[in-house]
């Protein structure tokens, strides 16, 4: 199917191997991943009456990461297997982000239909981390059929990553770390780390299909600000989320480390791999775990979500 080089390298192959352990998502009659609004409503505290509307009353709706989590799965599935099934999964879904984007000016984005408080509290905003996620989708697809439709798509695409952020569906930053693809486009920019990090193997997933120098330009950019600014993620006993202080759950520890590692592979830099292996250390430590069980729990309550808190004390998904 593709030269090893295209292996997406989270392992998303890991979730869509078995759909049903993830419950709040599910395929429609097209094939296309959809989500659950309850999901949306019991996470992040979304209303009924904006969830649920006259123009839109049904229980699922489209999420453009998931789509493309679904994809880049499922193209990691057919690596291993090389089975049609996947195959099938991954033209679907690649189809339907295909004819769904919104063309704005020269660029292709992929607004989010609903404000949330952690990212932007109104609808239609737009992500680094899909827009770079979806660039790898169709870095993909062109790769796998050749045809230029789909390189112009990746083009339309990687023309977001001009768009600044606090412009209409900006999300670029530049401070002194150097420039940042924001995943949650608001100010002051929180530099969510895992998202800066998707964001940029879209770009580096585009220049491997096209060879455009400006794209291996910014993707060594991107690396060199996660370096400048990877020591401040470092708690010393745990990972933050973002660089305004929010702290990682249990399994963004887990992407973390995973990101790292991968890194690592990409880049060559050890400090990559020297925070991977601290990371991981992290996760089993008990003692790191409950410092961060700690630390959440006084965090939630700072920010006025004490019964977000003890939900999440209850699950264990602190």
């Amino acid at each position: 199917m593709s030269e090893p080089g295209l292996r997406y390298p989270y392992p998303y192959e890991e979730r869509y191997s078995d759909i049903s352990t993830t419950p709040w998502q599910k395929f429609n009659s097209d094939g296309v991943i959809v989500a659950l609004k309850e999901r949306l409503k019991d996470h992040y505290r979304i209303s009924s009456e904006t969830l649920y509307t006259q123009e839109d009353p049904g229980d699922t709706y489209f999420h453009p990461v998931l789509i493309a989590n679904c994809i880049l799965g499922n193209y990691n599935l057919h690596l291993d297997r090389g089975d049609q099934q996947s195959l099938e999964v991954f033209w679907n879904n690649t189809r339907w982000l295909s004819d769904n984007g919104v063309s704005f000016g020269e660029s292709l984005v992929y607004p989010f239909p609903y404000g949330l408080k952690e990212f932007n509290p109104e609808p239609d905003w737009v992500s680094g981390m899909y827009q770079g996620q979806i660039l790898s989708c169709f870095a993909r697809a062109y790769h796998l059929s050749g045809e230029e439709q789909y390189l112009e798509l990746c083009r339309r695409t990687w023309k977001s990553f001009e768009l600044k952020l606090g412009d209409k569906y900006g999300f670029r930053y530049e401070d002194k770390y150097g420039v940042w693809f924001e995943e949650a486009p608001k100010l002051p920019a929180n530099h969510i780390l895992n998202g800066a990090i998707f964001a940029l193997w879209g770009i580096l997933d585009f220049f491997k299909v096209s060879g455009y120098p400006e794209l291996e330009e910014t993707w060594h950019a991107g690396v060199r600000t996660i370096l400048n600014a990877l020591e401040e993620y470092d708690l010393g006993f745990w990972s933050l989320y973002d660089l305004s202080g929010t702290i990682a759950s249990y399994y963004y520890q887990s992407v973390h480390v995973k990101q790292m590692n991968a890194l690592n592979s990409q880049t060559g830099q050890e400090l990559f791999r020297e925070y991977a292996e601290k990371w991981a250390k992290q996760l089993q430590s008990p003692f790191s775990r409950r410092r961060k069980m700690i630390y959440s729990v006084r965090q939630d309550i700072r920010r006025g979500r004490l019964g977000l808190s003890i939900r999440n004390a209850i699950r264990g998904t602190h």
